[in-house]
């Protein structure tokens, strides 16, 4: 244009983004998802390893992913990332996250006595385990061990529907995690305004509330890391030429639980894992392992089915957590 004036402006160079993901610790996760998946009869499965001390993400595994050779093939539903993108029912792995808190809050210890019938009425309907059974003398550690929805609901019994949601709030359950992936979902924790009182009962031992694989990863990780949630991250910086690293991710902690009650729950955690049904699928020879199983149920129309989603979520080594991992297939 005549008159104006022309400024250049000389590139600079950029730098590159290192991802905190672990190439072989991803491909091994995908590789064991593709095969389980397939024993199992499952549509899709996840997997996340996430570093305790400090939130990274080691891995984080989808299955049935997206093939970079062929895109075209992919279903559309394969295209995205459950793991960020996809919430669940999480079911029995929410236990210790509600358990902490009540140590937390003093309303009960590890070996809290509850008598827990086979069935427990609320709101006019009930509440049952997963398996039938008498009435039974259990501690705390006692109901966790043997996964009782009942058990829980006790537990937690005079809690009122803020209090419910301010627990599960402060866990980051309803929120979207640091991670910031797109498309991530939320998850869905009803309005303690309107929520009915069976779903504030659900809630506790995970039904009638939904997370993602991430923010279930991050729980874990609070528990194993002495109650403190780290922001987990998929960005460990951007590298420069000259080897310098920027653009380093925020990492404010925030003390969710105190250190003596996430410490109780993964003491309570392992005895899932030596004593529990579960016990021969958990136990790893030479590790000692804290870990939860869940079993979901998958509402269709408003009324849950047959179909279920199953997870294992865990920290290793149970005496000093470095690693939590969660796995589920749907």
């Amino acid at each position: 244009i005549p008159g104006s004036t022309v400024v250049t402006v000389e590139p600079k160079q950029g730098g590159d983004i290192r991802l905190t993901i672990d190439s072989d610790l991803q491909w091994f996760a995908q590789q064991t998802l593709q095969d389980q998946g397939k024993k199992l009869g499952a549509a899709w499965a996840t997997a996340m390893v996430v570093r305790v001390a400090d939130g990274h993400i080691l891995a984080a595994a989808d299955w049935p992913s997206v093939d970079p050779n062929n895109v075209d093939v992919t279903k559309p539903d394969d295209l995205g990332a459950r793991i960020f993108s996809s919430p669940f029912e999480p079911g029995s792995i929410f236990k210790p996250m509600t358990i902490a808190s009540l140590l937390d809050m003093g309303k009960i210890t590890q070996t809290t006595k509850v008598t827990v019938p086979s069935r427990f009425s609320v709101g006019g309907a009930y509440i049952k385990d997963s398996f039938g059974h008498a009435t039974m003398k259990w501690t705390t550690t006692g109901v966790l061990i043997n996964s009782s929805n009942i058990g829980v609901s006790m537990l937690a019994k005079g809690m009122s529907a803020t209090q419910r949601y301010d627990l599960l709030k402060s866990w980051g359950i309803g929120t979207e995690t640091s991670v910031n992936f797109l498309g991530e979902d939320p998850g869905y924790l009803a309005d303690p305004a309107g929520v009915d009182v069976i779903t504030q009962n659900t809630q506790m031992f995970g039904q009638g509330v939904t997370v993602t694989s991430a923010q279930m990863a991050q729980v874990y990780q609070t528990l194993g890391n002495d109650g403190v949630r780290i922001p987990l991250t998929l960005v460990s910086g951007c590298e420069q030429a000259d080897g310098t690293m920027t653009n380093l991710p925020a990492t404010t902690p925030t003390q969710v639980v105190s250190a003596k009650a996430a410490q109780e729950t993964v003491e309570m955690m392992e005895l899932v894992v030596t004593e529990g049904s579960a016990a021969p699928v958990l136990k790893i020879p030479g590790y000692r392992v804290a870990a939860k199983t869940g079993t979901a149920e998958v509402a269709q129309n408003g009324v849950y089915g047959n179909k279920r989603i199953i997870s294992v979520a865990g920290l290793a080594p149970a005496e000093d957590p470095q690693y939590a991992v969660i796995v589920t297939f749907g």
